[in-house]
């Protein structure tokens, strides 16, 4: 009886021990459970915030960003949206309170990072690498037949055999010496009237305007303008300078300048090759125009940074023939034959003032070589390839019909050589600080014109925290969730 006695006295102390303990006990593992719920209700919430992306960015340009600002409604908007999810989610026995946002990554913080980093994650860097090697095999394949120029100096060239190069300082134009020579006698303008000067027949192509004058019919100008202050890249950039050939040529120190141009020409190609591509094969051009985007010339938008199409494309097509006069004149110059026949065309023009004869071949030689450019370009806008590096086999043009436009329309498609594409692709690496805010300024620009209206890449994120307080009965979970793409 005894024992039993004590069995009970320690099973009854047993039980009263368990009910002290065993509630906290519960209440901890529910508390618990609640807490890891609450996490997860932020989590699920939060992840519904997330599928709010932009869908038109994403679908267009394979991008992920919120729009904090929900379109213009404010971040009230996107909290009240999480609020909503995260009640939905929540029962009775949940109390939720100081919701906020903050944290944000925008996609143009740190230079764009967030933005170029998605950018290359698209692009892929191998496939990248593939199409820039073959753009710049192409500027390499094809050159000069018997020499190479691209270490020649041109006032090396331009001096007498013996003499002392001419100098930077020096001041050698050719418009004094035709006036010493138009100055002379009548018979002796009527002899010269038969030799026509080449510089005049070319130059007049400039005032007409090169892009004006290459255009096809099928390239057609967007009518939209819009403001430039709106967008991602006002104020990073200051206004375009339009680049253009001085097509007077009677100055052989700045055309000297000119031809070098190419110097580094593709250099950052391979450096920034996911961009280019994905900037490329995203953005449309002249010849290749999106459609239900703003502009019908992207890429040359990007390059230009003027709020027409007009503009834009006419400072693209001055940036080729850029590109091209460098590589024509550097080829021209190093061709016996052609400059057989500049000296003998410079030799009629100047034979009274035989001192110039030697500047005005060259002269002569690079209205030639511009005249070959314009060819090139008139060739590119109308989806022709045009072979980098000339040789005696692919000059297209010839001195005694420089004025003739009809050299351009009979001139034909090269085999092989670079595309309108492939310049743009060239063009954007030697403005590669441009590239990626223009590029915003478009997806903007579309996605407005989409429909997102009050949309604004300002106001873009592509991370975010969630601070929230989840109560649950006597209990507070201050809880911190990060998210991004």
């Amino acid at each position: 009886m005894g024992n039993r006695g004590q069995i009970t006295v320690f099973t009854a102390g047993v039980m009263a021990v368990l009910m002290l303990v065993i509630p906290p006990v519960i209440r901890g593992i529910d508390i618990m459970g609640a807490r890891e719920m609450a996490y997860e209700m932020v989590r699920t919430a939060e992840s519904n915030i997330k599928a709010g992306y932009n869908r038109y960015i994403f679908d267009e340009y394979h991008i992920l960003l919120i729009d904090k600002e929900c379109g213009g409604r404010g971040e009230a908007m996107l909290l009240e949206m999480f609020e909503d999810n995260l009640r939905a989610n929540a029962s009775d026995a949940f109390d939720i309170s100081n919701i906020q946002l903050s944290g944000y990554t925008r996609i143009m913080d740190d230079d764009l990072a967030p933005f170029i980093d998605q950018v290359e994650e698209c692009a892929g860097y191998e496939a990248a690498m593939l199409i820039v090697d073959n753009i710049k095999k192409q500027m390499t394949e094809t050159g000069p037949e018997d020499s190479d120029y691209e270490d020649m100096d041109l006032a090396y060239l331009l001096s007498e055999e013996g003499e002392e190069p001419l100098g930077e300082d020096d001041d050698f134009e050719l418009t004094d010496g035709l006036s010493t020579a138009n100055s002379k006698s009548d018979d002796d303008m009527e002899e010269r009237k038969e030799v026509k000067d080449p510089r005049k027949e070319v130059g007049t192509w400039a005032k007409i305007g090169i892009a004006n004058l290459i255009k096809p019919d099928g390239v057609v100008y967007s009518d939209e303008a819009p403001d430039v202050k709106e967008l991602p890249s006002y104020g990073h950039f200051g206004i375009a300078q339009l680049y253009t050939i001085d097509a007077d040529f009677d100055d052989y120190l700045s055309l000297r300048s000119e031809s070098r141009q190419i110097e580094g020409l593709g250099e950052g190609l391979k450096e920034y090759a996911s961009g280019l591509v994905y900037v490329s094969q995203n953005s449309g051009n002249a010849l290749r125009p999106l459609e239900g985007h703003v502009f019908n010339m992207e890429q040359e938008y990007i390059l230009g940074g003027f709020n027409t199409d007009k503009e834009n494309f006419n400072y693209a097509v001055n940036q080729i023939l850029a590109i091209r006069f460098a590589a024509n004149f550097g080829y021209i110059i190093t061709d016996t034959d052609k400059e057989a026949e500049a000296e003998e065309a410079a030799t009629a023009i100047l034979f009274e003032v035989p001192y110039l004869i030697d500047i005005g071949k060259y002269l002569i030689l690079a209205a030639w070589a511009y005249a070959e450019s314009v060819c090139d370009a008139y060739r590119l806008v109308r989806k022709a390839r045009v072979t980098f590096v000339k040789n005696s086999s692919t000059w297209t043009t010839d001195l005694e019909s420089l004025g003739n436009f009809q050299t351009m329309e009979n001139a034909e498609s090269d085999d092989t050589g670079l595309t309108y594409d492939d310049y743009m692709m060239l063009l954007m690496a030697l403005n590669i600080n441009k590239v990626y805010y223009r590029m915003l300024d478009l997806m903007q620009l579309n996605a407005v014109k989409a429909g997102y209206h009050g949309f604004s890449m300002k106001n873009a994120i592509t991370e975010f925290a969630i601070n929230v307080t989840v109560s649950y009965g006597n209990a507070d979970f201050y809880i911190r969730e990060e998210a991004g793409y």
